[in-house]
């Protein structure tokens, strides 16, 4: 019998209210965000500048979404809630500001990622690249609690371990898109999504992934969002 949409409204209200906040931010972002393309005509490296933002605020939000549901799966015992409680915290916070940095670069104009055009955006990406080791940090800790304790559902039970652990290894190829085979002093860039081909213009629309060679963000993009996908397919 399916629960009645009172019930899953009572329920998620009990779930992990940092990135309950945070999910909500990253909503309200994504209103924002879409108005500034209406809005806002500049660009930044042939793109919208608040494609970026928008692009963020629904990954963030939906990933963020899905850690809060997540950690409302595990028991009440010291294991598990309270230390569900301080990692999903974690999570959130290194999320909230890695979206708020990519938000402040956007208003500026510039580019978030791999910004090596001054000593100031330098710092901001490399702030960026720590708060992404944090948040892979966070991710893998949730994994662990999450994976030490099984749902009722054997299936369920499956796609929540595969889901989170190709999670994780997709959210580790953002690393090398940020290591120093990446680096190009020629542009000031201190990184790139792309393998065999300079990053560019262009590409597959709304996603921008290249067509001239391998892109990095679309192993990213796809396994970090197994974790919402497996689930619904299982």
């Amino acid at each position: 019998m399916l629960p009645s949409i009172s019930s899953f409204a009572v329920a998620w209200r009990q779930w992990h209210r940092p990135l309950m906040l945070f999910t909500v931010a990253m909503a309200a972002l994504a209103v924002f965000s879409a108005a500034g393309l209406v809005v806002d005509g500049r660009t930044v490296n042939g793109d919208p500048v608040w494609l970026k933002p928008l692009k963020f605020a629904l990954s963030f939000g939906v990933y963020g979404l899905s850690a809060a549901w997540l950690l409302s799966l595990l028991p009440a015992s010291r294991t598990g809630r309270p230390a569900g409680a301080r990692t999903g915290a974690a999570l959130a916070l290194c999320s909230f500001l890695e979206v708020a940095l990519v938000v402040f670069q956007a208003a500026r104009g510039t580019r978030s990622h791999f910004n090596g055009d001054t000593a100031f955006d330098a710092a901001v990406f490399n702030t960026m690249a720590a708060l992404a080791g944090g948040i892979w940090l966070a991710s893998a800790a949730v994994a662990v609690l999450v994976l030490r304790h099984r749902v009722p559902d054997p299936a369920l039970t499956l796609a929540i371990r595969a889901g989170l652990l190709i999670a994780l290894a997709g959210m580790a190829i953002a690393f090398p898109m940020g290591g120093g085979a990446q680096h190009d002093p020629a542009t000031a860039s201190l990184g790139a999504h792309t393998v065999g081909a300079p990053d560019s213009p262009g590409g597959l629309p709304v996603t921008g992934w290249s067509l001239e060679g391998g892109d990095l963000r679309v192993p990213h993009f796809l396994g970090m969002h197994a974790l919402q996908l497996l689930p619904l397919v299982l």
